[in-house]
């Protein structure tokens, strides 16, 4: 008998977007996200919760709000939560600073359509709401680091790098070899949606950035697996409409990965996420099965390495389910956060006999 169950994670703010999560040493869970007023606002901030072993869920908390570095007031947005090897925790997170934020135009288009007896049905024009809301410019981001108290709020943020313009997305991996590897891209004029890496020894101590992958439209928000073999698989989101998810490979632990290339799973410049199953050794992907929407939501496991999976959707209404998160606890049950309509994080749960029983596809 397989299992597959969800439910929405409560929000403290309208919007909620971009979750991430990892397993705690006492087997909960716990997950972080970003939400505003919009995204992009300038009242965001950084939020989490954490799923008891017993399936509960504490009251949603907030993790950072604006804070001030080097004369600066900075906005959080997208965090990654870091463990380290002695138990503490940490959290890995960009922001851009207020002074960047500037005015732009906002518009929404409407369409209205009624009726009046008879089954009559009676179309009216679209026509289009503007106005203005502040927006931040990523350009100009940074990447800040916070040792999180015993209640997960940050302490003091530390400036994690100088460069400027990059933005994290996917979860920072623990190598076989020790090392530490997390994934970035870069939006600068220069660099506009180049992968790249950031790559530890054991103890966190000295991150160094490595590789740079590229290829037309760009490739940006890469999440990467260590595999059985020892390789790193990179997934990228493709920078934009109609085309397919981003794929590289490094041999050489993280040090340098070959050129992307094409896979044959749809991406609608949506986010995606990878894992590898602790039971079984197989291979998960998750993403929008779509050229242009993000729905549906689907997830898929491999025994092959990647070459086909048995792919199940999740969300298959209209609506927008994106940026989605997979994480494996202690017990093999798989857990995947998601962005719900971006009014809050969808957390849905299931095991591998459930995607098992999926329709094949080949990647």
């Amino acid at each position: 008998m397989s299992t597959f169950n969800f439910e929405a994670i409560p929000n403290l703010m309208p919007f909620a977007h971009a979750a991430n999560a990892i397993e705690l040493a006492n087997g909960d869970i716990f997950v972080v996200w970003y939400c505003g007023s919009y995204e992009g606002s300038e009242d965001q901030r950084i939020a989490g919760a954490v799923r008891n072993m017993d399936g509960n869920w504490q009251p949603p908390h907030r993790i950072i709000d604006r804070f001030n570095y080097d004369g600066e007031t900075w906005i959080p947005e997208i965090g990654v939560p870091l463990p380290s090897l002695d138990g503490q925790l940490a959290l890995l997170f960009w922001a851009c600073p207020l002074s960047r934020f500037r005015l732009i135009k906002n518009s929404t288009q409407l369409h209205l359509s009624g009726g009046s007896g008879g089954g009559s049905w009676f179309p009216q024009p679209s026509f289009f709401i503007e106005g203005q809301v502040w927006a931040r410019d990523i350009s100009s981001s940074r990447v800040f680091s916070s040792h999180l108290n015993e209640e997960r709020v940050a302490e003091t943020p530390r400036l994690f790098t100088n460069e400027r313009g990059l933005v994290l997305m996917g979860a920072a991996r623990r190598l076989s070899s020790g090392r530490w590897l997390l994934p970035y891209h870069t939006e600068t004029e220069a660099l506009w949606f180049h992968t790249r890496f950031f790559l530890s020894d054991e103890n966190q101590s000295k991150w160094k950035s490595h590789g740079d992958l590229y290829a037309e439209p760009g490739c940006l928000e890469p999440v990467v697996v260590e595999l059985p073999n020892g390789d790193i698989l990179c997934l990228m989101r493709r920078g934009a409409f109609n085309g397919h998810i981003w794929r590289a490979i490094s041999t050489d632990g993280g040090e340098s990965f070959s050129n992307p290339e094409s896979m044959n799973l749809r991406n609608p410049n949506a986010g995606i996420d990878l894992g590898l199953s602790h039971t079984s050794g197989c291979l998960l992907v998750v993403y929008n099965d779509s050229y242009r929407m993000r729905t549906p939501l689907t997830v898929g496991i491999s025994d092959d390495g990647g070459q086909s999976f048995r792919m199940q959707d999740v969300e298959t209404s209209q609506g927008s389910f994106a940026y989605p998160k997979l994480l494996q606890d202690r017990t093999g049950i798989w857990h995947l956060f998601y962005t719900h309509n971006y009014c809050n994080i969808q957390h849905a749960w299931f095991d591998e006999a459930w995607l098992e029983e999926g329709r094949h596809v080949l990647a």
